[in-house]
C-alpha cells in the first residue's frame, strides 16, 4: 500500500503541473515552476518524477487506465444481457467523473502535442 504522504504529493504535484500547463503551455513550465507551486523543493519533485514528461506520461496513463476501467465495466454489463441504454446509465457516475476530476487534465495533456498523439495512439 502507497504511502498517504505519497499519494498526496503526487496529487499535489500533478495539479500544479496540469494548472501550470494550462495557463503557460508545457514548454513554459519547469520542474521549478511544478516545485514552486506545489509547495515542495525540487529534490521532492525528482523523488517523485524523472522529469515533466515522466509526469505528463503518468498522467496520461491514468487518464486511460479510468477510461479502461469505465469500459471494461460497460462491456461486463453488455455480456450479462444489460441493454446499451442501461449500462450507459449504469456508469453514469463514471462519466460523470470524467467531466468533473479529469477535464482539466484532459485539457492540459491535449495541449501537448507529443502527449496528445500518445493519448489517442493508446486509446
Amino acid at each position: 500500500m502507497t504511502d498517504l504522504r505519497i499519494k498526496k504529493t503526487d496529487a499535489i504535484i500533478s495539479t500544479s503541473f496540469v494548472d501550470l500547463v494550462l495557463e503557460k503551455g508545457f514548454d513554459n513550465v519547469t520542474v521549478k515552476d511544478i516545485a514552486s507551486r506545489s509547495m515542495i523543493n525540487r529534490k521532492t519533485f525528482y523523488a517523485h518524477y524523472e522529469d515533466k514528461f515522466a509526469l505528463t506520461d503518468k498522467i496520461g496513463q491514468d487518464i486511460l487506465n479510468w477510461f479502461t476501467k469505465a469500459l471494461q465495466k460497460r462491456a461486463s454489463l453488455l455480456n450479462q444481457g444489460v441493454t446499451l441504454s442501461n449500462a450507459i446509465s449504469k456508469i453514469e457516475q463514471e462519466l460523470r467523473q470524467l467531466l468533473i476530476h479529469w477535464n482539466r487534465p484532459i485539457k492540459a495533456i491535449m495541449t501537448i502535442p507529443e502527449a496528445r498523439i500518445q493519448l489517442i495512439e493508446w486509446t
